[in-house]
């Protein structure tokens, strides 16, 4: 009888731990497929509005009527092709007179038309041509997979060189980020970058994929497993071919030269404001920040436009003649 209980206690066991193993598989599946996967599961709204809330975000009414005034903008759709072999996009707005050219990256899962068209009239008006591109994984751009900057640091260098060469070889250049894209831009300074590159705007980036996700799980899966980040980097190296920890913000900001423009919203619930702090702290190269109160994530313009815009001016014409290395 004791033989057969004990017999019986190892199978429940082993059915326990083999639908453990089913649960954890399908969870690390899901999250890969979200994090990384061009096409991405559906988010439930709970979980989003824990990681990400809406407070403060102009209204679909705004959106449309700023994204309409941005594509009624004269722009060329130009390309250029990764040192893997995808074919990216971006979209080059000029402007009549400028002074100076930003190459922008948008978010992780987001658009360019999306987080710039509110800013894109002022950025005119101070007279800045603007690259604004397709990150790979999304949009018009190839690839099946995102990835949270440690793969797109290198298609920003790649836009670098197709500016300096073909499209505005003659103004200095400024690299601007937000979110995923700020991320995008601090890797890239860890990068020897050309005199051309007279500085960095980074608005509310992350310090490293790892981190992020560990981040948002906290957030919106706090139930989750404390093994499950390990699983979904190896699961995130056999997909998509990196590892979510291979590079940080702060590693390439000990690397950079350039001067950088720190912005964040501190009312941010997806990218903390502990991040950008933590990138500031490892930045060696001149530096500034912006910290706005109330601000939601990506939201700091929406919020107080006039400091927003006035960091900017300072930054710009600090930096616009200075020669950096």
């Amino acid at each position: 009888m004791l033989k057969r209980q004990t017999v019986a206690g190892a199978v429940a066991l082993g059915v326990v731990g083999a639908l453990a193993v089913i649960g954890t598989a399908t969870v690390t599946d899901y999250l890969l497929k979200l994090a990384v996967d061009r096409q991405r599961p559906p988010i439930p709204k709970a979980v989003w509005s824990r990681v990400n809330p809406p407070d403060g975000m102009p209204s679909a009414e705004q959106m449309d009527s700023f994204q309409r005034r941005m594509l009624d903008l004269p722009q060329k759709t130009v390309r250029i092709q990764s040192r893997d072999g995808l074919k990216l996009v971006g979209h080059w707005l000029p402007t009549e007179g400028a002074t100076r050219t930003l190459l922008m990256m948008h978010g992780w899962r987001s658009s360019w038309l999306n987080d710039f068209c509110g800013i894109v009239p002022f950025l005119q008006d101070c007279g800045c041509n603007m690259l604004l591109v397709e990150q790979r994984g999304q949009g018009e751009s190839e690839g099946a997979h995102i990835g949270f900057g440690v793969l797109e640091q290198h298609d920003c260098l790649d836009w670098v060189d197709a500016l300096r060469r073909q499209i505005c070889p003659h103004l200095p250049i400024y690299l601007v980020g937000i979110s995923m894209g700020a991320t995008t831009v601090l890797m890239a300074s860890g990068h020897p970058l050309p005199e051309q590159v007279r500085g960095i705007v980074a608005d509310c980036g992350f310090t490293s994929p790892a981190a992020i996700i560990a981040s948002c799980l906290k957030a919106g899966f706090p139930k989750a497993r404390q093994d499950i980040l390990p699983l979904l980097n190896l699961a995130v190296r056999r997909r998509a071919g990196y590892r979510l920890d291979a590079y940080s913000t702060q590693t390439a900001l000990r690397d950079n030269t350039k001067p950088v423009l720190f912005i964040h919203g501190e009312a941010d619930t997806f990218v903390p404001v502990t991040m950008t702090l933590e990138n500031y702290r490892a930045c060696r190269a001149p530096k500034e920040l912006l910290l706005v109160e109330g601000a939601g994530h990506g939201l700091s313009y929406v919020f107080d436009h006039e400091a927003y815009q006035t960091a900017l001016k300072t930054f710009f014409s600090r930096y616009d003649a200075k020669q950096t290395v």
